[in-house]
């Protein structure tokens, strides 16, 4: 999962050899659709997810709005917590007000923590019911070598994954709200007079990527979640 070289150049079969860590470590590459292992290595060794872990955050985010229980266009304040979050950060203010669909776009293009924290609260009500609930869906979907207590991935002795729970997780995005796949392909938002990149530099660079999440810290150093379509097939390489 972690030290992957993508070659933008590559061919759909070169994309697999790509996407195997270049030291010993964990991945994983599947078949979006039928869910066939392509390519595995310690594929349920537990990691630190890092900035993956907003991809659940996503997730019960949508599950939340496709539910009835929060609108896309809700205003959410930021909180004093939300807005101290570490860097990566946008700098929200405490007090200022984002909407739901702006503030999932900044999260997944910048990924943002403090505006992770502002998702978890509006969802949530509270960060510790929020990552309750990540923790309910990831029990729920399978996702058996996970652990989530932040909604933004910062570091945590108590916080793994492995990749074939991301893999999982990226399944159930992809299969239940492909309605909102720009959340998780779009290269830039517009923020102010900001224009912030993506953070997965292979959006928009790499033939047939539509997503997903990339991630760092110190512990478990690089990590990534990309899927990529060509020919009619779609994979899912972490």
């Amino acid at each position: 999962m972690n030290a992957f070289r993508f070659a933008a150049g590559a061919t759909l079969a070169s994309f697999l050899a790509a996407a195997m860590p270049a030291h010993a470590g964990t991945s994983l590459v599947i078949d979006a659709s039928s869910g066939a292992v392509l390519s595995s290595e310690n594929a349920s060794q537990a990691w630190h997810p890092a900035s993956t872990t907003k991809m659940m955050t996503l997730y019960v985010a949508l599950k939340a709005v496709r539910d009835g229980k929060i609108g896309l266009e809700t205003a959410i304040p930021a909180s004093k917590r939300a807005a101290s979050q570490p860097r990566v950060k946008v700098y929200i203010r405490a007090g200022q007000e984002v909407t739901l669909d702006n503030a999932i776009r900044i999260m997944m293009v910048k990924s943002a923590n403090d505006i992770a924290y502002v998702i978890a609260e509006g969802v949530g009500g509270d960060v510790e019911s929020f990552v309750a609930m990540m923790n309910a869906e990831a029990r729920r979907l399978g996702m058996r070598d996970t652990n989530f207590v932040n909604p933004n991935g910062w570091h945590h002795p108590d916080q793994q994954s492995s990749a074939r729970d991301l893999a999982v997780l990226a399944m159930a995005l992809m299969s239940e709200f492909g309605d909102y796949s720009d959340y998780w392909n779009t290269g830039a938002v517009q923020l102010g007079k900001q224009v912030l990149k993506n953070t997965n530099g292979l959006v928009g660079r790499y033939h047939g990527i539509n997503g997903f999440k990339t991630g760092f810290v110190c512990a478990s150093g690089f990590n990534v979640v990309a899927t990529a379509t060509r020919g009619g097939r779609t994979l899912i390489a972490v």
